[in-house]
């Protein structure tokens, strides 16, 4: 994995690891540390697994703002199950150059 693809999956793991409480400094260390831990102890495929539902997720996100697959006897979740459809079939037929213009996207949010 690069670097980028790297700190998405760490960002991923650090916010996941993240536990609210008094010391909000001295539980961002501690969140920090263990995902690093937890990434290092990954395998590629678990790496790519995360990184593959963060870039779904943000892909569902930003096309259920949209119209798209808005039918007017639907339901929300027929509707949202379709969207996740698009953004996994979109994911998957990305070329190298669009998948880096939305892990850059991804790292700026």
């Amino acid at each position: 994995m690069n670097n980028i693809e790297r700190k998405i999956v760490l960002n991923y793991l650090e916010h996941i690891n993240y536990k609210d409480g008094l010391f909000v400094i001295v539980q961002s260390i501690k969140s920090k540390l263990k995902s690093q831990e937890q990434y290092d102890n990954m395998t590629y495929d678990e790496k790519t697994a995360i990184l593959r539902k963060i870039v779904v997720d943000y892909l569902v996100l930003q096309l259920s703002g949209s119209m798209i697959c808005y039918y007017v006897n639907g339901t929300p979740l027929k509707r949202y199950l379709r969207i996740k459809e698009i953004a996994t079939y979109t994911y998957n037929n990305m070329s190298i150059k669009d998948t880096q213009i939305i892990y850059k996207k991804i790292l700026d949010n």
